[in-house]
């Protein structure tokens, strides 16, 4: 009879009734002899009394002494009371199904999915999983990236359309990996691996296959593998294998979107390839696809003409009998910006300065960066250091000149890069050795353009220079670090100074002069024309980064500079609040800065320094996270890493005290899994019959798949075991009381008759 259960695996048994044992210290023939002293001594003392007793007083005080011997005589017989119990455990049983996307593939017996496979395989051998249950504690799990236990597996009762092979990587050592801790060498049947032995992920299952026969543990793995380890003859695959959108757009600006559709037939096929924005097609077009694999590259041209978020999506339609569905589409995002701001930077000599202006800008949102080092260039490519086409110069907003000498120019280049700044574009002249008055650019049509004088004896000045800014820049937009004026003052004051500026002639009675450095001229602007021109004759803002950590200052500083020449701005000046990210694609694992701009506009003008900024982040309509980000005018960041693949709206509002939505931006971006899975569709059986043989298992083909249940079930059921406990009836204090008990009652009655 089943008394008390530990767990569910074990449960313990009664042995029966319990057993009196004697185990005396001396022959039992030696106790008796003392048994009869006992008795005679008992007598004769109360035959020796001066006083008189009668029959019944004599019987009583005789019986008492004798009770008293007997205790004596049954501790030195030793009375042990034994109890038996049996422990019964029950052995372990695995059960794992691969859940991974590869299980979708159509190539199973039956023209059956591998998953739809092994849920049948499940149902039709119901009745072993029954007869199993009643001899094992059955462990199931689902396994692909990662194992996960659950109580119910695909063919089970209520539970196929629960469960979907959706994971994106598979890991078969994982799996054996958590089979071997959970198994704990207890007795255990074996475990049921139901799956294609794709293996994924760097990491070899062999060692823990291996480790599952060690002494101490049995655990052999009856593998059953489904799928083909080469493309049957009639396998239809199609898929969207890239969707490829710049992430900046801007209105009416044309952007290409670059497809590549991979396709595996039988015979030639023709589908139609759909791309959509926001729901609204903009392309359709017939691909004519050949027999056998083949990958068709697509461009798709398209110009937007609303501003904010924009969501792709490339379909291609489902083939009869196609092996995998879930990639026939793919989605991406992009923004749109009211305007582009094309910027050409050509370097001359490998310095530092080149990579961190280079980041500064070419990470702005609506900033097509063309940046070039012509360090290696010969001195006959003067021609390819400035555009030559007129379409690559109306696409221009502003161009820099980096350290390099006048003469490695074309004068016909210059003299249309001083029309194009005439004409409305705008250009900045960096500080060098090579440049301004010692590269003779005093003697170039740019003279006239640039805001200072250059003479070629003008030398350079070693620091430490600290940097200072001037009246005239002050309130400039140029040099806003921040948009509080305080905030900004203050992080030009943490500045390093400079190890040096280039030397100039002199200020030109137009132009104004910014920022100094003690009191050279370090940045010095002027209005050219319709357009724009600057000088910053210092090269070391890189330090700004290095050695200070000011990386946002760096990046705000060039980005504002940028902007003004160019009478642009990445941002729309009109919106109060604009959210920006790094990127708009991300792959699952990898970090996404979210960044927050905040800003006066003349509708909030007074109502910002009590209003909160509060961000959150959203996927498939459910709030992941909130953030309250702080309060008034700013930039504010914010970093998460997404736990699951999919889409993410990252949402900004400005809010009064009462919780009401004075502005809000918002943002969508796409997080992936690499998709190894489907990248190669062949099963790898091989992998599975290794695994079994090196675990002491058995593998088994997907028509021989029911025989993995019958090895299961002639494993040993677990184990019994008998415990017997003894309880020593004579070493216990009641025994003891009793004797005690007995002879002062003898004493008593004896006293009471004046016997003592």
């Amino acid at each position: 009879m089943e008394r008390t259960s530990q767990s569910s695996s074990v449960a313990t048994e009664s042995g029966g009734p319990p057993e009196l044992t004697f185990d005396p210290f001396v022959p039992w023939y030696l106790l008796l002899l003392l048994l009869g002293l006992a008795v005679f001594g008992a007598m004769r003392s109360y035959a020796r009394s001066t006083r008189p007793l009668n029959a019944p007083r004599c019987l009583l005080l005789w019986s008492l002494r004798a009770a008293a011997a007997g205790v004596i005589l049954l501790c030195l017989s030793r009375p042990v009371v034994v109890q038996a119990t049996t422990f019964r455990e029950r052995g372990l049983c695995f059960l794992a199904v691969d859940s991974s996307s590869s299980m979708n593939l159509r190539d199973a017996p039956g023209q059956a999915t591998r998953w739809e496979f092994a849920g049948r395989l499940l149902a039709e051998h119901q009745a072993e999983l029954a007869e199993l249950s009643r001899n094992f504690e059955i462990r199931r799990f689902r396994f692909d990236a990662a194992p996960s236990e659950t109580s119910r597996l695909p063919g089970e009762e209520a539970s196929q359309s629960a469960f979907r092979a959706d994971g994106r990587a598979t890991d078969l050592a994982g799996l054996l990996e958590r089979v071997g801790v959970d198994s704990g060498g207890a007795p255990c049947a074996g475990v049921l691996l139901i799956g294609d032995g794709r293996q994924n992920v760097p990491r070899d299952p062999a060692p823990f296959a291996k480790a599952l026969k060690a002494p101490g543990r049995h655990v052999p793995v009856y593998a059953v593998g489904v799928g083909a380890e080469t493309p049957p003859a009639d396998y239809r695959e199609l898929q969207v294998k890239l969707l490829e959108v710049p992430e900046r757009a801007f209105v009416r600006s044309q952007m290409l979107m670059h497809l590549e559709i991979e396709s595996q037939l039988p015979k030639p096929e023709r589908v139609k390839l759909t791309v959509k924005v926001d729901d609204e097609q903009i392309a359709e077009e017939e691909l004519n696809l050949p027999e056998g694999k083949h990958l068709e590259r697509v461009e798709v041209p398209y110009r937007p003409t609303a501003l904010g978020m924009h969501r792709v999506v490339a379909a291609l339609p489902v083939l009869p009998g196609e092996a995998n569905v879930n990639n026939n589409q793919r989605l991406a995002y992009f923004r749109v910006y009211r305007t582009r701001l094309g910027i050409w930077y050509v370097e001359g000599t490998i310095r530092k300065e080149f990579g961190a202006l280079r980041s500064a800008l070419e990470t702005a949102p609506n900033v097509s960066l063309h940046a070039l080092n012509a360090f290696a260039a010969r001195e006959g490519d003067a021609d390819l250091l400035l555009p030559k086409r007129d379409e690559d110069w109306s696409e221009l907003r502003l161009v820099i000149l980096g350290d390099l000498p006048a003469k490695r120019f074309s004068s016909g280049a210059l003299s249309r890069l001083a029309r194009f700044v005439e004409n409305g574009g705008s250009v900045l002249m960096l500080g060098g050795v090579q440049n301004l008055g010692p590269g003779s650019w005093h003697r170039t049509p740019l003279a006239s353009v640039l805001p200072v004088e250059m003479n070629w004896t003008d030398g350079g000045f070693d620091g430490p220079l600290r940097i200072s800014v001037t009246p005239d820049g002050q309130d400039h937009p140029a040099l806003r670090l921040a948009e509080d004026p305080a905030a900004s003052r203050e992080l030009w004051g943490k500045l390093p100074p400079l190890p040096g500026v280039s030397g100039i002639g002199g200020v030109k009675p137009a132009a104004k002069v910014l920022l100094r450095a003690e009191e050279k001229t370090l940045l010095a602007v002027q209005e050219y024309g319709k357009g724009r021109s600057a000088v910053f004759t210092g090269d070391a803002t890189w330090q700004w980064m290095l050695k200070a950590g000011q990386t946002d200052a760096h990046r705000r500083f060039w980005r504002g500079l940028a902007t003004w020449l160019s009478r642009s701005d990445y941002r729309d000046a009109d919106k109060a609040v604009f959210v920006e990210s790094d990127r708009l694609q991300y792959l699952l694992g990898e970090e996404v800065e979210l960044v927050a701009h905040v800003q006066e506009t003349a509708a909030l003008k007074g109502k910002l320094d009590d209003a909160k900024v509060v961000a959150t982040l959203e996927s498939g309509g459910e709030r992941k996270r909130t953030w309250e980000l702080g309060r008034g005018a700013g930039d504010f960041r914010a970093r998460s890493s997404p736990p699951a693949p999919g889409s993410y709206t990252y949402r900004v509002e400005l809010q009064d005290l009462a919780g009401g939505v004075l502005a809000k931006d918002e943002l969508s971006f796409q997080v992936e899994v690499y998709d190894v899975e489907n990248d190669n569709p062949r099963a790898d059986l091989r992998l599975l019959r290794q695994l079994a043989e090196l675990s002491g298992g058995q593998y088994f083909d997907a028509a021989q798949g029911g025989q993995a249940f019958k090895k299961l079930l002639q494993a040993p059921a677990g184990y019994a075991k008998t415990v017997r406990e003894a309880s020593e009836l004579w070493n216990h204090w009641s025994v003891f009381m009793a004797f005690v008990g007995l002879l002062l009652s003898e004493w008593l009655l004896r006293k009471r008759w004046g016997l003592v």
